[in-house]
């Protein structure tokens, strides 16, 4: 595979005891997300990163109009439930990522508005929660830690699909201090 391009993963901050999350995604006409490099500041307390790789996938049974809540799924991808992370597609290829607030059968009410009108069929991608089996944690003690690697650090399991980061961020604020992702085509 051929790196075609280099993007930068912003600084991110949140309020101690407010998990910090964000998605790296691969852009149009690039097929593979990675982080191969990504730096965390835990000020007084470790936390614990973790790499989360969809879990299961599914579609939308219906299109979803903007500034609405609610998805319809054709098939429950793994026991979701409230709490669960899911990455949805939009019309131009690119993701949002949300966290499920409830479940009636198949109809999944988020926490978020949808931002954009969805069609059907659109790729759904079920991530859980970031204890869930299948997922990588990484410790950060106290300090700055640095993941790096020439290649890709961590690389999303499939081509097209985002991967999502996370930490607790407990007890005291941590910051992620950015980081690399590298873009594969071909």
């Amino acid at each position: 595979m051929v790196v075609s391009k280099l993007v930068r993963i912003p600084s991110k901050t949140e309020a101690a005891n407010t998990a910090i999350t964000f998605m790296v995604s691969p852009k149009a006409n690039y097929l593979l997300a990675t982080v191969s490099r990504l730096t965390i500041t835990a000020v007084t307390t470790a936390q614990v990163v973790t790499v989360m790789n969809p879990l299961g996938r599914t579609t939308l049974s219906a299109g979803a109009a903007a500034a609405q809540k609610v998805i319809n799924i054709t098939a429950d991808p793994g026991s979701i439930a409230a709490n669960d992370y899911l990455a949805i597609q939009n019309t131009d290829g690119t993701w949002f990522y949300d966290i499920v607030a409830s479940v009636a059968t198949l109809a999944i009410t988020m926490t978020a508005n949808v931002v954009t009108a969805l069609l059907s069929a659109a790729k759904v991608l079920f991530y859980g929660i970031p204890a869930d089996t299948g997922h990588e944690d990484q410790a950060a003690p106290v300090g700055e830690t640095t993941w790096s690697d020439d290649d890709a650090y961590w690389i999303a399991d499939r081509h097209g699909e985002p991967i999502i980061i996370w930490t607790g961020n407990v007890t005291t604020a941590a910051t992620f201090e950015g980081g690399i992702s590298k873009l594969y085509t071909g």
